[in-house]
């Protein structure tokens, strides 16, 4: 069952992901109401060094915006994968190859979001 917690200005419900606290999701929803919330998106692109864009454009330096030295391999390991496994013209190589790097993606989209859920909402675009 999902947790849930009331914005106490807004009256809004928002739902407390399992890596979230009620504190740290009311904290967020005060960023947001605020609009201190930054947007980032997930998505690989042939030109970019990660898989990372923010409002202006690609991010070269991840760790700028918040994102943990931890993430940085994993998230350059999934770009790879998806240049080297999905053909611009011909698509993904093997159905298996694109279901593990979709299912990779959506840990690093969790692992993104817990990690910089006070800050950012952070979009899966793939």
């Amino acid at each position: 069952m999902e947790r849930r917690v009331v914005d106490p200005v807004t009256q809004v419900e928002w739902i407390v992901p399992r890596f979230a606290t009620e504190e740290g999701t009311l904290a967020r929803a005060r960023a947001d109401r605020e609009g201190r919330l930054t947007d980032l998106r997930l998505s690989p692109d042939h030109c970019a060094g990660y898989p990372l864009w923010g409002v202006d454009g690609m991010i070269d330096d991840p760790g700028a915006v918040g994102v943990p030295e931890a993430l940085l391999g994993p998230l350059l390991r999934w770009q790879e994968l998806w240049a080297s496994g999905c053909d611009v013209f011909e698509g993904w190589r093997s159905a298996e190859a694109e279901e593990r790097w979709l299912a990779l993606g959506r840990e690093l989209h969790t692992e993104l979001e817990a990690a910089l859920w006070l800050t950012t909402r952070v979009h899966a675009s793939f």
